[in-house]
């Protein structure tokens, strides 16, 4: 099914909106953070998957094949400096240069509590991970700090492709290790500047997880902190929300641990903090429905580490 991808937002376009709002230049954290390096060769291991129990790992974010998809634009999203006593506090800037400059999303709600990160775009042919992503940012909290990084892999979004030269966005994060590539260093570079306490990393799959060897329709929680407790309850009321049964109600996936090569296990490796792979599926689907169940997914996960209370925007 051909989708159309959203038109990108520039970085021209994020400056304009912040510096419209009252007090936004204050709030502007300094541009071109890292440099654009070499990449390093292809990983041996290039497996992304969460590792279902049986030993089998299917690609995670398989929504396209690893060639490409039809080329188009990103998406375009407004950022804002919000004011009043109750509103939350946002800035966004920038990371990386060139093709792999991307736009990070700080939102501060002045109370204490975590700080999660959320990822969408580490593959550019599953438009409603960023897509969902770029809803996200906008939203308020009321607890914690919410860190969004709508397109982690710009170049790849960019041309709606799965890989970038070959190589795997999410396969370059090894346990143990610096992660492979310019890009991984960037998007890691962002969970250690914030010290994030929870990763949320949004994709989506051709398939549906344990029907036909994809991964969609699940939520692959690591093993570390309340990950498997809250993936079970995220689920589970999406799921009632959307009045989802069979094949297309959401599953809590396989548990991954501490090593790996994906970001989520890395998280939980090198972090020790509670990370999830939201996958949603392609399988007669369309794009805003997977938009929709995304979201939930991750509202959802958000209240569970108490930065959002009620329903959630826009339902």
């Amino acid at each position: 099914m051909t989708e159309e991808l959203p038109p990108r937002r520039t970085l021209a376009g994020l400056v304009a909106a912040c510096l419209v709002c009252v007090g936004a230049a204050a709030f502007l954290a300094p541009g071109a953070v890292g440099a654009l390096l070499t990449d390093a060769a292809p990983p041996d291991d290039a497996s992304n998957s969460p590792g279902l129990a049986t030993g089998t790992e299917p690609a995670v974010g398989t929504e396209g094949a690893a060639g490409t998809a039809s080329p188009a634009t990103r998406r375009t999203s407004g950022e804002a400096v919000t004011s009043g006593a109750n509103a939350s506090t946002r800035y966004t800037y920038t990371v990386g240069e060139g093709v792999n400059e991307t736009a990070v999303t700080v939102v501060e709600s002045g109370h204490p509590g975590p700080t999660v990160v959320v990822v969408g775009g580490q593959h550019g042919n599953e438009p409603a991970g960023y897509r969902a992503a770029g809803r996200v940012e906008n939203w308020e909290i009321e607890r914690g700090t919410l860190v969004v990084v709508p397109e982690a892999n710009p170049a790849a979004v960019e041309n709606g492709m799965r890989e970038v030269r070959g190589r795997d966005l999410n396969g370059q994060f090894p346990v143990g290790e610096r992660p492979r590539t310019a890009q991984a260093r960037t998007v890691w570079g962002v969970l250690e500047r914030h010290d994030a306490n929870v990763v949320v990393d949004l994709h989506s799959s051709r398939g549906i997880y344990g029907v036909d060897g994809g991964v969609g329709q699940a939520v692959f929680p690591t093993v570390t902190g309340p990950a498997v407790e809250h993936a079970d309850a995220a689920v589970g009321r999406t799921n009632r929300e959307f009045e989802l049964r069979g094949n297309r109600s959401f599953r809590r996936g396989n548990v991954m641990g501490r090593s790996g090569v994906s970001l989520t296990r890395k998280v939980a490796g090198d972090m020790g903090k509670p990370a999830y792979l939201v996958e949603t599926t392609k399988r007669d689907t369309d794009l805003e429905t997977r938009v929709e169940w995304t979201t939930a997914i991750t509202w959802e996960l958000l209240r569970l580490h108490g930065l959002v209370e009620g329903e959630r925007p826009g339902r």
